[in-house]
């Protein structure tokens, strides 16, 4: 067996990696942790020997010019078996932290400074206790990609003791909009014809956050997110003549109250029930003061997704829409014959809900084009300047008034980002040798700790895992594509190469707690002793077990 990696050296890269402020989006920073992590690697003497096994991944049109770093270590005598590790080395901003900002990126230094500040019960208690390792990225996630890179310094030792090749994976933007996964997703695919690779597994070390025990766990799943939108469109009124027009803002708030919380917008896997529908935005699109009322308004929602595809929850979104529209109707008419007022209208006004593509396909035929000529023109007039979730309503908005259509109506579609599920399902030889190597780590969990870990079906805090291939049918996705409009303009989706993959997936991380918190914070006894001999069977059995089963 390979030794795992010393807690002194573990304990080294971790602080060297967390002292790099890699902050999402910001200008150079994510490249500084980037370089810093190439650079590493290739003072390795493995790789001094092959530089030609180290690689820089560049992100697709990111005006950021950001990179993601790979590196292989090839086993010998060569074997086609591959085991990827992956992190990302982004983290979320440290404003939080207020006037101890500057502490956030100094792990020991700002630990230290806690003693002084007023805290949470549980976060002092941790604190006192001198088990956690305080500061911004030591659970989210640079902890973890420093095991993966001391495993990868052990493992470059002795190429002649591997049962299979490994290939360390380290992301950008995984705090964005997964950019760098998105972007490594076909490099991955191009590695793997060029070398022919075989993937058993792809093994992530995000940490176990929100868990009532003092333990670690092990995910062989992880959750899904698709973010549903509802472009609202009323009919604009003087208010002096309020019951000629419908606010938009009205049937908005009626979608709220249907589908915010909604049970029936909750998942169901097994045994497990996962949160259903929170609203992120809620706004009218108006830009300035009018004594009018408002036209449009948008809302859209975080949905979190294991068994549901796409189409159900487009479904599902349809039907609330249609109820939304009906309400806020009644609701205005209600009113309406509450006061009396007179209504010139020959017969009941009804509304109606369109999709994205069926509004596409309407302007398409008035405009005599093929409905994949529609979308260009009017993305190509979008400033660039907005943020991807504005640019994609002000498409739809766009799309709306080449379509000559008015209110009330609804149009439903999907904003970026999308995460789809990635499940142990069981259904190849891949999955089920994930779950054994998953309960012998457990067994020897018992002899490492008082608490074993525990196997969890789903990862629900989102992560790259998602991209390891999609467990669907091809109209599945299409039901994204051909709904969201950013789709392969401003969205770039690696949608052939998913429906390629299909890798088997694993979370083994540290025990974490307050990630994205001013007290965010790591057990360092567990990461120092526990895991990483953990980590380090999960790799060499994961292989074992494969051949196994081929007989």
């Amino acid at each position: 067996m390979t030794h795992p990696p010393s807690p002194e050296r573990l304990f080294s890269l971790c602080i060297d990696l967390a002292s790099i402020p890699s902050v999402t989006g910001l200008p150079g920073r994510e490249n500084e942790a980037a370089y810093s992590i190439y650079r590493w690697l290739g003072d390795l003497p493995y790789f001094h020997e092959r530089p030609e096994n180290i690689f820089l991944i560049p992100v697709q049109n990111d005006g950021l010019k950001r990179h993601c770093i790979a590196a292989l270590v090839e086993a010998d005598p060569p074997c086609k078996e591959t085991i990827i590790i992956t992190g990302h080395f982004d983290v979320v901003d440290a404003k939080g932290y207020g006037s101890l900002e500057s502490l956030a990126f100094q792990p020991q230094n700002y630990t230290e400074r806690l003693k002084k500040e007023a805290l949470p019960k549980d976060a002092r208690a941790d604190l006192e206790s001198g088990q956690y390792l305080f500061g911004r990225g030591m659970a989210d996630m640079k902890y973890g990609l420093a095991l993966e890179m001391a495993c990868m310094e052990k493992f470059s030792e002795s190429p002649e003791k591997m049962q299979a090749n490994l290939l360390f994976l380290a992301v950008c933007d995984e705090e964005g909009m997964s950019a760098g996964m998105r972007s490594a997703v076909p490099w991955l695919r191009g590695l793997q014809k060029k070398k022919n690779l075989e993937y058993l597994v792809c093994i992530n070390t995000e940490p176990s956050v929100g868990e009532s025990a003092e333990r670690g766990y092990l995910y062989l799943g992880t959750i899904g997110k698709i973010m549903p939108l509802f472009f609202c469109v009323g009919r604009e009124a003087h208010v002096g003549e309020y019951f000629k027009g419908i606010s938009a803002p009205l049937i908005a708030s009626c979608l709220m109250t249907l589908v915010e919380g909604d049970a029936e917008s909750a998942d169901r896997w097994k045994d497990r029930v996962f949160p259903p529908m929170a609203c992120l935005k809620l706004a009218d699109l108006r830009e300035q003061y009018a004594v009018t009322l408002p036209e449009m308004a948008v809302v859209f929602f975080n949905s979190l997704v294991v068994q549901k595809t796409p189409g159900q929850v487009l479904e599902y979104m349809n039907k609330r829409a249609e109820e939304a529209l009906s309400r806020a109707l009644a609701l205005r008419e209600g009113e309406r014959q509450k006061l009396s007022f007179s209504f010139d209208q020959e017969e009941k006004e009804q509304g109606v809900v369109l999709t994205i593509q069926e509004l596409i396909q309407d302007v398409a035929g008035q405009k005599g084009c093929l409905p994949q000529d529609v979308l260009g023109p009017i993305l190509s007039g979008i400033h660039s300047g907005k943020t991807i979730h504005d640019r994609g309503i002000e498409a739809v908005r766009l799309l709306l008034r080449e379509s000559n259509r008015r209110g009330p109506l609804i149009i439903t579609g999907f904003l970026p980002p999308w995460y789809p599920p990635r499940c142990n399902r069981d259904a190849s030889r891949g999955d089920r040798v994930i779950r054994m190597v998953a309960q012998e780590i457990v067994e020897e969990s018992a002899d490492l700790t008082e608490e074993p870990l525990e196997i969890k079906e789903v990862f629900e805090g989102i992560m790259d895992l998602s991209y390891m291939g999609f467990q669907g049918e091809e109209h599945d996705m299409e039901a994204v594509a051909a709904n969201m409009p950013l789709w392969g303009a401003d969205y770039h989706f690696p949608a052939e190469d998913l429906l390629s993959l299909d890798v088997p997936v694993m979370n083994l991380g540290p025990i974490g707690k307050d990630v994205h918190q001013y007290t965010e914070r790591i057990n360092l006894s567990y990461a120092l002793h526990v895991l990483p001999p953990l980590f380090v069977k999960a790799i060499e059995r994961i292989p074992k077990v494969y051949r196994s089963l081929l007989y």
